[in-house]
Order: C-alpha cells, then sequence, then structure tokens
C-alpha cells in the first residue's frame, strides 16, 4: 500500500511539473508576440507621454490594422459597420458619473500623457459601488470609466489607479474592438466561402443553409461577433453597480487583455512605480470582487473560448517580472513583411510606368 501511495505522489508530482512547463512555454510565446516593443522598454526618464508616443509608432500590429483598413473594401467595410453599431458613452446622460472628480480625472489624464495622443479622451470616476473600470466608446473619442467601489477598496493606492488606467486607455488606443470585427469578418468571409464550396460540391447544402452555420468564432450568429448586451445577459444577483457600466464594455480576445496587462506592467516601470504594482492591483481586484466569477462565467456563456482569469493574469505577470530578458520578437517580423509589401507596390508602379 505505502508503494503505491508513493508511486501515486510521483506521478502527481510529475504532472505538475509537466504543466508548469507547458505554462511558461505559453507565457514566453505571449510575451514575444505581445509585450511593447523594445523602443518603447528602451526609453529613459519617466514621463509618461513619451511612452505612448513611442508605443504607437513603433506597435508593428496597429499599423498592420491601419495599413489594412485602408483597403476600405468587404471586410474593412464590415468590420467598420460592426464598430458603428456598439452603444456609445456619453456622461451627461447618466447619473452615476462623479462629476465632483472631473478636474482630478482631468489632472490624471495630463500626469499619463493621454490626451498627447487622443485629445477628445477623457477618464471618469462614477459613484458605483462595484470594483470594476472599463473602456467605452464615445461620439468623437473613448473614454476610460473607473468605479468608486475599485477606489475605496482596502489597500488601492495611486500607482494601482495608474496601472488600470493604463489597461483600459491601451484597448481604445490600440483600437482593439476594430482589431476584433476585423479578424472576424475575414473569418466569417472565408467560412462562408467555404461553406458556399461545400454546399456546390455535395449538391445538398443551400446557400442559406450555409450562411447561417455557426463559424465557431461565437456562440451568436449575426452583428457584432465579440460585443453582447450585458446588461440583459449578466447573472440578475448582480449589483445595479455592474449592470450600468456593461453595455459599454467589451469582451477583449485574451491576446489583447493580455496586452493590455503588459503595457500597464510596462508603463509602472517606466513612471518608477514597479510592475509588481499592477500584480497587486490583479490580486487587489481577485479578493475584492463580491462575485469574482460572474463576469468570466458570462463571457464563457457568450461562447469566448480562452478568456483569461484574473489568476491566470497574475501568473502570467509574475512570470514576465522574474524574466525581465524576454521581450517582443513579433514586431520586427511584421515590420519585415511591411516593409517588403511596401517594396512590392514600388516595384509594381515602377513596372507599369515602363510599360
Amino acid at each position: 500500500m505505502k508503494r503505491i501511495f508513493l508511486f501515486a505522489v510521483v506521478v502527481v508530482i510529475a504532472a505538475s511539473q509537466g504543466f508548469a512547463k507547458d505554462l511558461e512555454k505559453e507565457f514566453r510565446k505571449i510575451v514575444e508576440k505581445y509585450d511593447v516593443p523594445t523602443e518603447v522598454r528602451d526609453l529613459k526618464g519617466n514621463s509618461a507621454a513619451p511612452f505612448w508616443e513611442t508605443l504607437m509608432k513603433y506597435d508593428m500590429s496597429y499599423r498592420k490594422l491601419c495599413m489594412d483598413m485602408e483597403k476600405n473594401k468587404g471586410a474593412e467595410k464590415e468590420a467598420e459597420r460592426c464598430i458603428e453599431l456598439l452603444p456609445r458613452f456619453n456622461a451627461q446622460y447618466v447619473d452615476w458619473v462623479d462629476s465632483t472628480a472631473q478636474n482630478y480625472c482631468d489632472s490624471i489624464s495630463r500626469v499619463l500623457g493621454l490626451n498627447e495622443e487622443t485629445p477628445d479622451f477623457k477618464l471618469y470616476f462614477t459613484n458605483l459601488s462595484e470594483p470594476y473600470s472599463c473602456s467605452a466608446l464615445g461620439d468623437d473619442s473613448f473614454s476610460v470609466i473607473v468605479d468608486r467601489g475599485l477606489l475605496d477598496c482596502k489597500g488601492f493606492n495611486e500607482g494601482m489607479l495608474m496601472g488600470i488606467i493604463a489597461h483600459e486607455y491601451s484597448h481604445g488606443l490600440l483600437n482593439h474592438r476594430l482589431h476584433n470585427e476585423y479578424d472576424m469578418a475575414k473569418k466569417k468571409r472565408r467560412n462562408r466561402l467555404t461553406n458556399s464550396l461545400i454546399a456546390g460540391a455535395v449538391g445538398v447544402a443551400t446557400i442559406a443553409a450555409a450562411a447561417t452555420l455557426d463559424d465557431g468564432t461565437r456562440g451568436i450568429q449575426g452583428g457584432s461577433l465579440y460585443y453582447v448586451d450585458n446588461s440583459v445577459n449578466i447573472n440578475a444577483g448582480q449589483e445595479n453597480a455592474v449592470r450600468e457600466i456593461t453595455p459599454y464594455n467589451y469582451i477583449f480576445q485574451k491576446g489583447q487583455m493580455l496586452q493590455a496587462d503588459l503595457i500597464a506592467f510596462r508603463l509602472l516601470e517606466h513612471l518608477g512605480y514597479g510592475g509588481k504594482e499592477y500584480i497587486n492591483l490583479l490580486k487587489l481586484l481577485e479578493n475584492s470582487q463580491s462575485q469574482p466569477d460572474a463576469y468570466e462565467d458570462y463571457i464563457l456563456e457568450s461562447g469566448v473560448k480562452g478568456y483569461p482569469s484574473l489568476r491566470y493574469r497574475i501568473r502570467f505577470l509574475e512570470y514576465v517580472a522574474s524574466h525581465p530578458e524576454l521581450g517582443n520578437k513579433m514586431n520586427e517580423k511584421i515590420e519585415k513583411k511591411l516593409i517588403e509589401k511596401e517594396l512590392r507596390k514600388k516595384e509594381a508602379k515602377v513596372k507599369d510606368a515602363s510599360l
């Protein structure tokens, strides 16, 4: 019996070690794909404005999205239409924005250099009691909304505030919503083509039936592929405070959530707070939300797979903190492809001119 027990212990230990190694490999790949560009990490000084300016200049994934959207064809137009249909936040039409804190919010925006890249950006605090925050689209730009319940959490400090604002701001600055909708629009079009070809080959499926097949990207069909009106679908037992801001919230991809975490982590490093202060923020959230799994459960019910839990995000950033030698490798690959693409265009123009 003792031998059997020891064997079982050895198996469990081996399995846990294998899982840890797999997780480290996964974390390494995420850092290499989504970390801030090397030029951002090499910045000197502790001013926030150059951080955002350099990020926008050297983030090749964002620049590629901008170049793709200039094509203005089918998938690009479909993505734009989905964005146009998302709800817009207007502070003057809600009664839960804390107007007495607006001067302070504006001063934080200036300190963080947020209006340098996005002049119409606004930061708002609310009177809502739950510890939540979100990035919300507006008519002309986007806003970051932070609930009073988060500001009043035990242990919450200035560095954490800077971190949560940076996280939410990154989603708007890098246009993650548009990136999502564009990716999904392209995937839908590829699947429609595949379904049409299959339908023609077997002579059974109709075009109409193929168009309604679940393409595997979400548990819903039609409309925006990522946004759902949470105010209707979220668990009825949650606080009204949660329902107030969720119509403006958006379910970002796993990579985008972790990219926003990395940006916030690196910004706090740059400002002198230390990246670990952002990890402490996530730990605070893990222990402060009255129903920490409610929103994650909702996301899973909506059909989004692989959404990172707070515990996953904490473990990921702890890995980042313990491996400072790691950094972004994807940026260089994308830049090389973009340069090659531009060269091919120039060569084609020269060839056409010589004919």
